[in-house]
């Protein structure tokens, strides 16, 4: 059961924020929590060993983000294609499909979370 804080702004009172038990309910043991703007998250049972190498990796994330983004923009090709090469491109389309031609990638997210868990897994370990 949540309950609703009011704040008196002039005559009125206004909704600021929601309170309750299960806002605030940990299980036991060692957990991190970062609180930034826009942003909540919560680890729970976090090796304290380790903690301050996520709260790091926390922080530094968006910068990392940012510099993995712009370390893989797309690029132009070295070189065109020859002759030979677009026939052979336009005879593999007839036959894969134009949709055979999307690929995809991990995202930034997922290439940070995965390298998270590396580091995480290798600071296990020492």
């Amino acid at each position: 059961m949540s309950e609703t804080l009011y704040r008196k702004r002039g005559r009125k009172y206004e909704p600021v924020a929601e309170y309750g038990p299960e806002f605030d309910n940990l299980p036991a043991g060692f957990h991190l929590v970062c609180v930034m703007p826009g942003v909540r998250s919560t680890f729970f049972n976090v090796e304290p060993a380790i903690a301050d190498l996520m709260a790091a990796m926390r922080i530094g994330r968006e910068a990392a983000a940012e510099a993995m983004l712009k370390a893989s923009e797309a690029r132009p090709a070295a070189r065109e294609l020859t002759a030979r090469e677009k026939k052979a491109y336009a005879a593999w389309k007839a036959i894969m499909g134009e949709e055979s031609m999307s690929l995809t990638i991990a995202s930034v997210s997922d290439v940070l979370d995965a390298m998270e868990a590396a580091l995480l897994k290798a600071a296990a370990k020492a």
